[in-house]
């Protein structure tokens, strides 16, 4: 399984999106709850121009992992994409909400759009 999402990882850092999403399914194939996998294959699917499709991808990280605050802004990305710009505001805050919970430091900044 770790040279499968391996090889995902790597065609996501070369661009090869395509390439990517076929790993990312071989994984899921194998473990169905791989939260990588379904990162990955989100990410590729974003990269895609398939915003809709990646948010499923993010849904299900998050049912895996709540507190996944990647998942919660990737996911913000999806919908910002998407022109959904409240769904995503209302990720990014989750997002937000998370890591300043987890690590007691000030949150991520949200994207310029939503910044009052």
């Amino acid at each position: 399984m770790d040279d499968i999402l391996a090889k995902a990882q790597s065609a996501l850092d070369a661009g090869r999106y395509a390439e990517a999403l076929s790993w990312c399914d071989r994984a899921i194939a194998i473990d169905p709850n791989n939260e990588n996998a379904w990162y990955g294959k989100g990410l590729a699917l974003l990269n895609l121009n398939r915003a809709e499709a990646s948010i499923s991808c993010f849904n299900k990280v998050i049912e895996i992992n709540p507190a996944s605050i990647t998942a919660w802004s990737s996911k913000g990305m999806a919908f910002s994409k998407l022109g959904r710009l409240k769904q995503a505001e209302k990720c990014y805050e989750k997002g937000k909400e998370l890591e300043k919970n987890r690590t007691n430091r000030p949150a991520m900044e949200l994207p310029p759009e939503f910044e009052s």
